[in-house]
């Protein structure tokens, strides 16, 4: 039937909306018949959608090819594409004007004195930062370099480098006796970083070695009269109450080290008043710090033992559970590393 149909049909609005309207009513080889198409048009047509057929004007069908019209066709304006970034017109930089004077940026700029920029600040009384701006040309590049040039007083400056030269030289030294005397000394940080006019933390590090360490304790140390008086470094000597070292410094309110240089070093003659302490302060001494147990004294094992341990096979943590020692002392009896 196909064959028989002419080559090239055209269809009104009218028929393709017939067409698409009866779909289900019909069948497909009937309207062929009746609009003298071919079955693939049909159901080509009936494939559309309703908005797509409201637009056809008509349908022209050649050779299984469909060309159709529409009666309001799209009219689409190729729009010119807009750059996401614009480009600003370049505009006159407003500079925002600095509070120091145009002539001071200048001395800034040129530094015919020399100073440094910590210096220029103090002079100028502002900030290091803005200086280092200044001189980088980082900000106020609306100063020309013609012009009047600030004349500070020779005076001023001569007076903000004797200051900085005094801060650069805060730092002092401590002498070789000086530090040796605060090793032994009894005195607080602070009273010491007082007298020799330097920082407590200085002090701190002077007592603990981490500071001066090429000095050497073997020098003779003469320790200030307040640190302790003669009856009491006799007492410390004699030791009447026997303290331990660490009592008696908790009894004077002293270092370890200071007592045990009073006890062995200090040289005080024998004869002479001697400091009696509180008897209760003694017993409450004793009591808040005892003298440390012991326990690590020296077991010794027969022969015959040390020979059991080594046929037994044990390690030396079940050895030591077994005699109720430790582990170093087996390994120390038994030659184990």
């Amino acid at each position: 039937m196909e064959e028989t149909l002419q080559e090239k049909k055209i269809l009104l609005a009218d028929d393709i909306q017939s067409i698409h309207t009866s779909k289900d009513l019909y069948k497909l080889e009937d309207l062929a018949n009746l609009y003298k198409v071919t079955v693939s048009t049909i159901k080509y047509i009936q494939r559309l959608s309703n908005t797509e057929v409201s637009r056809m004007s008509s349908l022209v069908v050649n050779k299984h090819q469909y060309i159709y019209t529409e009666d309001t066709p799209k009219t689409t304006k190729s729009k010119p594409k807009k750059s996401y970034y614009k480009k600003k017109k370049p505009e006159e930089k407003n500079y925002r004007k600095s509070s120091i004077s145009d002539d001071k940026i200048r001395y800034i700029r040129k530094n015919p004195d020399q100073l440094k920029m910590r210096e220029l600040a103090q002079l100028l009384d502002t900030t290091i930062s803005a200086v280092d701006a200044i001189r980088q040309r980082r900000t106020c590049n609306y100063v020309s370099e013609e012009g009047s040039i600030y004349r500070p007083d020779p005076q001023e400056i001569e007076d903000i480098r004797n200051k900085s030269v005094y801060s650069q030289n805060t730092r002092r030294t401590l002498t070789p006796s000086q530090v040796l005397i605060i090793r032994k000394s009894n005195q607080s940080d602070i009273a010491l970083a007082e007298k020799y006019g330097v920082s407590s933390e200085t002090i701190r590090k002077v007592k603990r070695r981490l500071s001066y360490k090429h000095v050497i304790d073997n020098e003779k140390v003469i320790l200030p009269d307040s640190a302790l008086s003669d009856d009491k470094i006799r007492y410390i000597q004699f030791n009447y109450d026997q303290l331990t070292i660490n009592q008696l410094s908790k009894l004077f309110k002293i270092s370890i080290g200071a007592t045990k240089y009073a006890k062995q070093e200090k040289k005080v003659s024998e004869e002479g008043p001697v400091y009696i302490p509180d008897p209760k302060k003694v017993e409450n001494i004793k009591k808040k710090y005892p003298k440390k147990s012991s326990n690590s004294q020296k077991i010794f094992f027969t022969q015959e033992q040390i020979q059991e341990m080594k046929n037994s096979g044990l390690s030396a943590r079940k050895l030591a559970k077994k005699y109720g020692v430790s582990g170093t002392t087996i390994r120390k009896n038994l030659g184990m590393k």
